[in-house]
């Protein structure tokens, strides 16, 4: 999984992807992370029992996903899960080209056009904002809606509990 976060910008992107994570592992898969440096994510996905490695410092997204591609090149993942924003389309190819299997979460940049899997929450969001280029080349490899949706499981146990007699009728 590649996905960052840090004490400043909280942890929605890693938590989202140690859901699926936890997940992949349960169901006797090897997981592992790759993101920034700092000692708050690293610390907290090695608490979790997750192997981490990390990324050096970069200067601005061409360099990070340059970096990115060159460390899941080199670590050869079946499949790799990208938790960024806005992939780079050359990124992707490069990791495509060495055999790895990529998944994009809520990918709208270019990258998410040549990925394996674009996994998307919301539909309207991708019909609205990823070029319908894009959409073309990744038909059939779109996943979106309620049903991809990656929700905690204590979340779908507590959804599982709610009736409308509980919170009354609307009309």
């Amino acid at each position: 999984f590649r996905a960052d976060g840090n004490s400043s910008i909280g942890l929605g992107h890693i938590k989202r992807s140690e859901v699926l994570a936890l997940e992949l592992a349960a169901a006797g898969h090897s997981v592992a992370f790759l993101t920034t440096q700092d000692t708050f994510v690293t610390d907290y996905l090695g608490q979790k029992g997750f192997l981490v490695h990390t990324l050096p410092q970069w200067g601005d997204r061409r360099e990070m996903f340059a970096l990115t591609a060159e460390a899941v090149n080199k670590i050869r993942p079946a499949i790799v899960f990208l938790d960024v924003i806005n992939t780079d389309l050359e990124a992707v190819e490069s990791m495509r080209r060495a055999g790895v299997k990529v998944a994009s979460i809520d990918d709208l940049g270019p990258g998410g056009a040549a990925v394996d899997a674009l996994i998307g929450v919301d539909i309207g969001i991708l019909d609205g904002l990823l070029p319908q280029s894009s959409r073309e080349r990744a038909e059939g490899r779109i996943f979106a809606g309620a049903d991809y949706a990656i929700i905690a499981p204590e979340f779908v146990r507590l959804r599982d509990t709610v009736t409308p007699e509980k919170f009354g009728s609307r009309k």
